[in-house]
Order: structure tokens, then C-alpha cells, then sequence
């Protein structure tokens, strides 16, 4: 056949759906990749989707950046995840010792050989975007203007242990993600309020879900700089095992105020153990009387009475008419415990004027099971659930009728919902009785018992 002849060529719509057939299987991926070029970029589509990068990857990474031959801005990342060690970079704050360039720096400074490309180029199609252990004043002038390029295409940032100098930089480098629509900040620390004239009024217009997590003193003016927040639907919030300083709670609180109508949808989330605490401190901060279109919460709590303390506050502070529809308490009846007078109270509670337009309460119920729970089921490191017809799955249902039993007026009402769960947990006494061990024990007896007799039959004739 002459290379002139035209050869036939399967539509890109075959190409995946075959692609997705070997999706688990990244060596008939990369066979693809290198047998038909045409299948290359398909194919890396799917094998690489994310890049993580840890302080010794960096300049391997941009080693392969720089090869002439890399075919790297075919795989179209869409999640990229960065981590540093802020002590080992830039100015170290206690001694003003310098250390090298921060790897951060490197990637946003990064030019091809020749000069035509640049990390925006390899991110064209990037989402996700995670920061970790990064200390912005290592980064250099050159670096913070290439930040809306690279980023501009991210609709999801999470930074933990960031830390900024100043609201400045902080609002500077949100306010770069023009495409920006959730924001996660665990541990991000602002050293500064904001001097300069650029404000928060320029955060962009797409963002819309806000999760805090792991507050501290040293989080609150994080918190400052993006107040108000007029375009916030989604707010999350994460106790933690503590409960939050005075500053950080007021800040939470202005925060709520300032998204106004816009919120629909607040989560709080608490593992403080059930001690005595008395939260009712904590919540007075907690006002959704602004809020006119709240109409899911969540409140994934470790205890109940925690979530019956909130939802006390929650009568005197929300907005009239009622608007809440959907409330979900995931921990409803934890893992070896059964519903008590909690439930009830919590029964009574929701028939308040304030919840009157509840359409749904979900709760959760949670068995816990060990490897005597599985027996039946193929040998496996993690199990879902228990067998079929194992007493745990009794226990399970018990627990439900407990909980109906326990709230008749939601059960009148037709809004009570229950999700199931169970959760694995491997008992170092028990052992799963795997019937192909008996036959493997069988085996090695057999080759033993023929490498002996091989052996021996010299000496026995």
C-alpha cells in the first residue's frame, strides 16, 4: 500500500470509549500512546490528570518542561497540587537568613529553551489548583505577575498552611483567579491587614463556595480581607476539635452578615467532644437573620447535643418567614451508640415556627462491622459492608425504627430520611477463614512430601 493511499481512521468518540475500556490499566494507556500518535493526546487525557509536585520534584519537572521533544502540554492537566517547605525558602523570618529561590518561584518563572513558552502554556486547561507550606514573600516580582496567565483557568483553590505578609498580596492573588469559584483556606495565615487601595470589592464574581478549616488566631484577618463576600452561596466552617477563638468568631460572623441574600447553603462542622462545652458562646456570633435564602445546612458534628445547641440558636436568629427546606445531621446515631432522649428533644425542637418549612431532615446511622462480619465474601483489604444476612445488618435496621420510634412528629410530617452506612474496622483477634488457604496448606504439603521422597530415595533403596 502506497503512503499515499489514505489510511482509515477510527472517529475520536471510538478512541475514548476504547480509552475508557483500559482506563485502569496504564501500561495498555501508554501502549496506545506510542503505538498510534494520533491516540496520544486521548490517551494522556486520561493518564494524566493531575500532577502533585513535592520539593525534590520540581527540577525534574522542569527538566522535562525543557525537553524539546515532550509532548507534556498534550495531556491537558486539570489538577495541579504544590507542595514547599516555607521554612527552607525565601527569607526566613527569625534569622533573615536567604536561602535558594522557592520552588513556587521556579515553576512561575519557567521559560521554555527557545523562549516561546511558559508554565501557562502547559496549564491551558487547569481546575484545580492546591497550595501547601508555600510562604509568599519568597516569591519575586516576576513570579507574582505571572500568576493570572498560569492561574487563569482555575475554578478551585485550596491552600493549607499558606502565609502572606499582607492583605495586599493576599486580595492580589485571589483576585488574579478570575475564573475562581470555590476557596478552600486550612491554616492560611495574613500577617497584615490591607494598606493599598486595591479591595475586596474586586474578588471575583464567580465565587461562590467558601470552606474554613483549622482556624487559629493567626487566621482572622484571611477572613478580614475578603468581607464582605456578596457573592457566596456556600459557606463551610470547621471547628475542629476546639472551640474557635473570640477574634476568629466575629469574623466568621461579619462574613455571614455580608453575604446577605446571596447565601444558600451553611455546613459546620465540629469534632469538640461532648465534655460539658457549652457552644452557646460560640453560636451568638452565628446570625443568619440576613440570610433570607439559607436553605440547606448541615451540621456534621461528633455529639447531637451539639447539633440540638445550634439549632436552639438557630430559632432566635434566622430570618422571617422561615425559609430553611433541607437540614442533615450525618452523625444522627453514630457507631455504637443507639438513639436516646437526645432524639426526642430533637424531635420536638424541629416542630418550632422557625423550621415550619422543613421539607426534609436527613439523618445518618452508622454500624460498625470487623472481618467475622465478611464471612462468604472474596479476600480483600477493605470491605463496604457485611454479608448478606449478617446480625450487623440487623442492627442497622434496629436502629432505624429506634430513630422513627424516637421522632414521631417528623415521621407525621413525612420528611424524615435515613442514610445507612457502614464502616470496616479490622479486629487484629479475628481471622477471615479463606477457603483457597486450605488448598494453598495442601499444596506445599504435596511439594514437600515429593521434594523429601526425591531426597531420601537414594538412601532407601
Amino acid at each position: 500500500m502506497s503512503s499515499t493511499t489514505p489510511q482509515p481512521e477510527l472517529p475520536p468518540e471510538i478512541v475514548n470509549l476504547i480509552i475508557d475500556l483500559l482506563y485502569d490499566s496504564p501500561r495498555d494507556l501508554k501502549a496506545c500512546a506510542l503505538v498510534c500518535r494520533g491516540w496520544v493526546q486521548q490517551s494522556r487525557y486520561h493518564l494524566f490528570p493531575e500532577i502533585s509536585l513535592y520539593p525534590g520534584d520540581v527540577s525534574r519537572f522542569l527538566d522535562l518542561c525543557d525537553n524539546t521533544h515532550a509532548t507534556f502540554s498534550m495531556a491537558r492537566i486539570r489538577r495541579f497540587s504544590l507542595t514547599t517547605n516555607r521554612f527552607n525558602e525565601g527569607v526566613h523570618k527569625d534569622n533573615n537568613k536567604h536561602w535558594s529561590r522557592s520552588n513556587f518561584d521556579r515553576l512561575l518563572t519557567w521559560r521554555s529553551p527557545d523562549g516561546t513558552k511558559s508554565l501557562a502554556d502547559m496549564f491551558g486547561d487547569l481546575k484545580y489548583l492546591s497550595l501547601n507550606w508555600v510562604g509568599w514573600s519568597a516569591l519575586s516580582n516576576t513570579a507574582k505577575f505571572a500568576l493570572h496567565p498560569t492561574f487563569r483557568t482555575v475554578t478551585e483553590l485550596n491552600m493549607w498552611n499558606v502565609v502572606f505578609e499582607s492583605g495586599d498580596e493576599y486580595l492580589e492573588f485571589l483576585c488574579s483567579l478570575t475564573a475562581l469559584e470555590k476557596l478552600c483556606l486550612d491554616g492560611v495565615v495574613v500577617q497584615a491587614p490591607v494598606k493599598g487601595m486595591l479591595l475586596n470589592e474586586y474578588l471575583p464574581s464567580s465565587l461562590h463556595t467558601l470552606d474554613l478549616r483549622h482556624h487559629s488566631p493567626n487566621s482572622v484577618e484571611a477572613i478580614h480581607t475578603i468581607t464582605p463576600c456578596r457573592s457566596l452561596k456556600h459557606l463551610s466552617i470547621d471547628f475542629c476539635k476546639r472551640v474557635p477563638d473570640t477574634g476568629f468568631l466575629r469574623a466568621v460572623g461579619a462574613l455571614l452578615a455580608s453575604t446577605g441574600p446571596s447565601l444558600e447553603s451553611f455546613g459546620l462542622t465540629s469534632q469538640i467532644p461532648n465534655n460539658g462545652i457549652d457552644l452557646d458562646t460560640s453560636l451568638c456570633f452565628i446570625d443568619f437573620t440576613k440570610n433570607s435564602r439559607v436553605r440547606h445546612i448541615t451540621l456534621d458534628v461528633a455529639h447531637l447535643s451539639h447539633a440540638i445547641q445550634f439549632l436552639h440558636h438557630l430559632k432566635t436568629h434566622s430570618p422571617y418567614p422561615p425559609c430553611l427546606e433541607k437540614l442533615y445531621i450525618p452523625y444522627l446515631v453514630p457507631e455504637n451508640t443507639y438513639p436516646s432522649i437526645d432524639h426526642t428533644q430533637l424531635d420536638v425542637l424541629l416542630e418550632h415556627p422557625s423550621f415550619s418549612n422543613l421539607k426534609e431532615f436527613r439523618g445518618g446511622a452508622c454500624v460498625g462491622f470487623t472481618l467475622n462480619d465478611v464471612r462468604g465474601q472474596s479476600r480483600s483489604s477493605h470491605y463496604h459492608r457485611p454479608s448478606e444476612g449478617n446480625w450487623r445488618s440487623e442492627e442497622m435496621e434496629l436502629k432505624v425504627r429506634e430513630v422513627q420510634a424516637r421522632m414521631p412528629m417528623l415521621m407525621d410530617r413525612g420528611i424524615l430520611r435515613m442514610d445507612e452506612s457502614f464502616r470496616f474496622g479490622s479486629d487484629g483477634d479475628d481471622e477471615l477463614d479463606d477457603p483457597n488457604d486450605h488448598r494453598r496448606v495442601a499444596a506445599k504439603a504435596l511439594v514437600l512430601i515429593f521434594l523429601c521422597s526425591s531426597l531420601l530415595s537414594p538412601f532407601l533403596q
